[in-house]
Formats: C-alpha cells, sequence, structure tokens
C-alpha cells in the first residue's frame, strides 16, 4: 500500500520559504548528481564525497548526504514529506529559525549515523532526506497532534484520505521499529528514520518548553491530561505561559468576574451580589484590553471607569459629541474598528466557512487568530452563536466564553441567552456558584414577563439559581 501526505490543515503563521528552497535545493542537487550519473554523464568519483560514507569520518557529509537521492522516486517520496510537515513546523516557527533547526538536525542525524557505522560497519554508505524528515515529523505530532494531513492512497485504487498528524507519525514510527525487529536491528534506512525520531524528539519539546514556538494550547502536552501530570513535562515556559494565559483569559474574558476583579468587593472573599452589580456598570466593552482603544493595567487585568450620575453612557456605535457650534467629534466604535482592520474580513470568511464544515479545530484556531488582532468583537451575534454551538457539541465548552461574553455585553437579542450559558459554564465547568449567580443577576426580564420566551428565560434562571444554592 502506498501513502504519501501531500497537505495538512494546519495553520500557517509564516509563508514556507525555507521548506520550498530546500526542496528546490535537493531536486537541483539530484538532476546535478545521481540524475546524470545514471545517464553516465559523470562517474561515480565526482558524486562519492557528498554521500555519507561508513568507512571514514567526514563532518561535511554529515550535512551533503541530507540533499542526495537514489532516485526519482526516492526524491519525489521524501519531498511530499518535507513539504507537508515543514508546512506544520515552519508554518509555526518561521523561516529563518527553521532553516537552521533543519540543517542542525540534518547534521546531528549524519553525525549519529556515521561514527557508529564507521567502527562497527567500515563499509557502505547512506543518503536521502529521510532522517530529518522523521525529526520534522515527530515535531509536528508533538506540536500539532490533532491537525489532519491529507494523503495520496495506492491501495487496489488510487484515492485520498485524512488522517491526524498523530495517527500517521505513530503509523510510521511503529512500521519503523516492527521492519528494525524484522532485520535485527541492523543499520538500514529504518535506522536512520528512527535517528530523526529521536532528534527531532528533544529539538521539538526544547523549542515548546522554552516558549519558542506558540502552539496555541493544541500540542501534544497541553491536550492529554495524563502528560500535564508528569513533572518534567510541564515545567518551563511554555507552560508557565500556557497557565498565565489560561488565567488571563478566565479573568479577562467572563464580565462579571473581569469587574469585580478591578472594582472589588470590600474585601470580601465573596463579593455580594449588589457589589458584582455595581462592578458591571462600571464596565464598558470599550475598556477590554482586548479591544481598539482600551485601557489595561497589566495583562488579564481590566481598567474601569466611574462615572456620576449625570455622566452620558458610551454607546455601542458612533458617539457624536457637541460640545460647541463648530464641534463634531465622530469616535469609532470598537466593532466599527475591528471591522476596518485589514484582516477581519479574510479571518472572518475563514471562520464561518470553518463552523458550515463543522471543523471545530480549524473554527478554534481561526477566532484564536482574530482575537490575538483584537477583531474578534467585530464577529456577528449569528456567527459568535455558530460558533459557540460548534465548540459545545464538542464539549470545548471553555472555548465558548469569550463569544458568548462578546453577546453578553451587547445586550442584543440573544444577551440572555449568553448569560445563562456562562452562568451553567461557570457552574459546571468552572465550579464556581456564587459566580454564576451574580452572572443571574444581570439577565434583564421584566418580572411580569408575558411571553412564552420570556418566561422560559426566567424558568431557565430560577432553574440554575436553585441548582448553584443546592451546591
Amino acid at each position: 500500500m502506498l501513502l504519501l501526505p501531500y497537505s495538512t490543515d494546519a495553520p500557517i503563521y509564516h509563508w514556507p520559504i525555507s521548506t520550498a528552497s530546500i526542496i528546490a535545493v535537493n531536486v537541483a542537487m539530484y538532476f546535478a548528481t545521481v540524475f546524470q550519473l545514471n545517464h553516465d554523464a559523470i562517474d561515480y568519483q565526482s558524486v562519492e564525497w557528498l554521500i555519507l560514507s561508513f568507512e571514514t569520518v567526514n563532518p561535511l557529509q554529515w550535512l551533503t548526504y541530507a540533499f542526495m537521492h537514489s532516485g526519482i522516486v526516492h526524491l519525489l517520496g521524501n519531498m511530499l514529506f518535507l513539504w507537508t510537515f515543514g508546512l506544520v513546523v515552519e508554518g509555526k516557527l518561521g523561516s529563518i529559525k527553521f532553516a537552521a533547526l533543519y540543517v542542525a538536525m540534518a547534521v546531528i542525524v549524519g553525525a549519529i549515523l556515521q561514527i557508529p557505522s564507521v567502527a562497527l560497519i567500515g563499509t557502505g554508505g547512506g543518503l536521502g532526506a529521510s532522517g530529518v524528515i522523521y525529526s520534522l515529523m515527530v515535531i509536528a505530532l508533538l506540536w500539532a497532534p490533532d491537525n489532519e494531513v491529507e494523503c495520496f492512497y495506492w491501495f487496489l485504487r488510487p484515492g485520498t484520505i485524512e488522517f491526524r498528524i498523530f495517527s500517521l507519525g505513530m503509523f510510521y514510527i511503529a512500521l519503523q521499529i516492527l521492519f528494525l525487529f524484522f532485520n535485527g536491528f541492523s543499520m538500514s534506512g529504518e535506522m536512520g528514520h528512527m535517528a530523526g525520531v529521536m532528534v527531532g524528539l528533544p529539538f521539538g519539546y526544547y523549542l515548546m518548553h522554552r516558549g519558542i514556538v506558540d502552539c496555541e494550547g493544541w500540542d501534544l502536552v497541553s491536550r492529554n491530561a495524563w502528560l500535564r501530570d508528569i513533572p518534567l513535562l510541564t515545567k518551563g515556559r511554555h507552560m508557565d505561559h500556557a497557565r498565565r494565559k489560561q488565567q488571563s483569559e478566565r479573568d479577562d474574558l467572563d464580565p462579571v468576574a473581569a469587574a469585580i476583579a478591578v472594582a472589588g468587593s470590600g474585601g470580601s472573599a465573596i463579593p455580594t451580589t449588589a457589589d458584582a452589580m455595581r462592578a458591571i456598570g462600571n464596565y464598558r466593552i470599550d475598556d477590554d484590553p482586548r479591544l481598539p482603544g482600551a485601557t489595561a493595567t497589566t495583562p488579564g487585568s481590566i481598567q474601569t471607569r466611574h462615572h456620576s450620575a449625570s455622566a452620558t453612557p458610551r454607546l455601542l456605535g458612533r458617539k457624536r459629541k457637541r460640545s460647541g457650534p463648530a464641534s463634531v467629534v465622530d469616535t469609532e466604535s470598537p466593532i466599527d474598528a475591528a471591522r476596518r482592520h485589514p484582516e477581519f474580513n479574510r479571518l472572518a470568511h475563514l471562520l464561518r466557512t470553518a463552523i458550515g464544515e463543522k471543523q471545530a479545530m480549524m473554527a478554534h484556531q481561526h477566532y484564536a487568530a482574530m482575537r490575538q488582532r483584537r477583531i474578534d468583537v467585530g464577529l456577528a451575534d449569528e456567527t459568535l452563536v455558530a460558533y459557540v454551538k460548534l465548540l459545545a457539541a464538542q464539549n470545548e465548552h471553555r472555548a465558548t466564553i469569550p463569544p458568548l461574553d462578546h453577546i453578553a455585553r451587547r445586550g442584543g437579542p440573544m444577551a440572555n441567552q449568553a448569560r445563562l450559558k456562562l452562568a451553567e459554564i461557570q457552574l459546571r465547568v468552572l465550579n464556581q456558584p456564587e459566580l454564576a449567580l451574580q452572572t443571574l443577576a444581570t439577565i434583564e426580564v421584566p418580572a411580569d414577563a408575558t411571553s412564552p420566551s420570556q418566561r422560559r428565560i426566567i424558568a431557565r434562571r430560577d432553574a440554575i439559581s436553585k441548582a448553584c444554592r443546592s451546591v
């Protein structure tokens, strides 16, 4: 069975300049050396010095062997793998760092293969980029295990199929171990592949551990609770940053918790509902530090502004301030500012497409890209609701807090439903019944509600309140 990856849905934050350049060098090297050798245009001695020799130690060959291939099929197969996993790694790391990483791993794999072989075998040689490609594959497995790669297969008939990077990577690694077992762990292509795995594993973990690459919480460690319980894997800048980011988002994205954290509650451990309402009254959507023109103290903290009873409230929309006969100042709302951002339309389209195709991971990544640029506030309530439903279907309830927060703050027709959902998450996911009660207190429904929808909201609010008080 032939199985070759050729594309991926992993987000690309950097153009694959180095990946394409390395592929071009490999192709050029093949046609300049082995292709001509196979057509008797040059002799073997002219290319022998570029191949990894097992007869003598030559550090130059630790690099050159990775750009040599024995035939066109060998070349094309390796370049497809290099393109696919290069997209993932370079897309997160950047072109210059990726090029340095590729060269470093190729050299180390070459040294690991040549030095013991000279001492133990003393004859033969090796060539090909597959060792360093396995290094890239295991790094992609660490950084983006749940992203998918599209593969071409040939089994009775040709076709395409999608695999998770983790599944495809583990399949190929297991296959190499199986071949090594039957070959008696002798020096072979499989041994070179496993050398690549052993080199890529520490490189991938180190870059993630030091926070040099940001996997946005989708790496192998963050996605598996049993790995997070291993102290060795959860120490370092990566996990510390992830914890700070997660806590910052919890404080920042919950309208009640964020406001209370700033306005305070008279020093009590659990603020009263009155304190919460006063805090929310002093919190404005355009004071959110994720939005254009916001004022914030430190990351994750919101600076509120207090107004006198006669102060004119800020509205979502354009405010016309008249201070004199000829003085008219238009202040652009955060929503308008977000929608004027050059990346807004593109990312919003990608988000809506991912929602329509029910690709929760891709939708999450596009939404995260919008949040990073502080333009997620520009999304329409309908889009945010669809996104929330998609995440809820995947049990990603924490991730629904940011869009629910926007809907609740705007005070539109879906605001009360968003507040109810936030309260449920605070109660059942965050295990904070007091906070859920404070969110429920912000629901605006008249006491003499008569419409069926209003009565349903009241009934649901009362049910959640009862559950909070029974905890």
